[in-house]
C-alpha cells in the first residue's frame, strides 16, 4: 500500500469516525483515543513496511550486481573452450 494512499485513507476514516460517532452522540475521549492510536499504529506499520521494501530492493540489486561481476570475472579466467 502506498504511504500517501494510507494517509488519505486515514483522513477518510477520521471524517467517517467523527460523523458516525457524532450522529450517535457517543463521541467521548476514550473512543477518540483508541481510534487515534489505531490510526497512528497503522501509519507507522505502513511506513516501516515501505522502509523494509526499499532495503530489500537495494539488497537484491546489490546481489545481482555482485553476481554479474563474478560471472564476468569467471568468464575472463576460463579458457574459451571451457565456456
Amino acid at each position: 500500500m502506498n504511504f500517501l494512499f494510507s494517509i488519505l485513507m486515514a483522513i477518510g476514516m477520521i471524517i467517517c469516525f467523527f460523523v458516525i460517532y457524532g450522529i450517535e452522540d457517543i463521541l467521548n475521549i476514550t473512543n477518540v483515543f483508541f481510534f487515534s492510536i489505531f490510526l497512528i499504529c497503522n501509519l507507522v506499520h505502513v511506513y516501516i513496511y515501505k522502509l523494509q521494501e526499499v532495503e530489500v530492493y537495494n539488497t537484491i540489486k546489490a546481489a545481482e550486481k555482485r553476481d554479474s561481476k563474478q560471472e564476468f570475472l569467471v568468464s575472463q579466467l576460463l579458457p574459451k573452450h571451457v565456456t
